[in-house]
């Protein structure tokens, strides 16, 4: 006969939390390495993953970029055997509890054309947030940037946007640490009889 299940001894259900960049290689890749180390290490019940908004067949795993910073804060193994960049899908959007997206300027118009109940039904239910990180500047000389027409976003040096990356999912995996906190105090369930 089997034992009977009680709220106590069911795990908890993971949460998922989806980065979305323009091609999953640099941005959305190191946010969802770096989230998934500091939820392990706040005991957080949410795990994350990545994709991109456009298919980029031509780039293999992770951005040097994203490694060389890994390395320097002494996270480099946490791009050990990186794999290649996933493209988003339709399914990957409501199987995420929250969705974050890198730079809304730049992701927002490609999300909406493609995908647009979605994002609006998810945005309405409060699951979607816009970060805005840039992508590394275009590969431009000067005398290009001067006398053809600099694009009009620039970018963000590589250095910058690590460190920020950085610091954002830092901020929030203490934010929903702290929504469990309050969620846990709350719960009639946790508190002692």
């Amino acid at each position: 006969m089997t034992q009977p299940v009680c709220a106590e001894t069911v795990p908890a259900l993971v949460k998922k939390a989806l980065f979305i960049c323009t091609g999953n290689y640099y941005r959305s890749r190191l946010s969802q390495l770096l989230f998934n180390h500091y939820a392990e290490k706040a005991d957080l019940d949410w795990d994350a993953t990545s994709r991109g908004i456009l298919s980029q067949s031509n780039l293999h795993g992770l951005s040097p970029h994203a490694v060389a910073y890994l390395e320097s804060v002494r996270l480099g193994h946490l791009a050990d055997d990186p794999r290649d960049p996933v493209a988003l899908s339709v399914d990957d959007l409501p199987a995420a509890d929250l969705i974050i997206l890198l730079n809304r300027s730049e992701h927002q118009p490609m999300v909406l054309q493609r995908y647009r109940w979605v994002v609006q039904a998810l945005e309405n239910e409060g699951k979607i947030r816009w970060w805005n990180i840039y992508d590394l500047p275009p590969k431009m000389s000067v005398k290009e940037m001067l006398f053809s027409g600099a694009p009009s976003n620039f970018g963000q040096p590589h250095d910058s946007a690590t460190e920020h990356i950085h610091f954002a999912v830092q901020a929030l995996v203490a934010e929903l640490k702290a929504g469990e906190l309050r969620d846990a105090a709350a719960s009639p369930s946790q508190q002692k009889k």
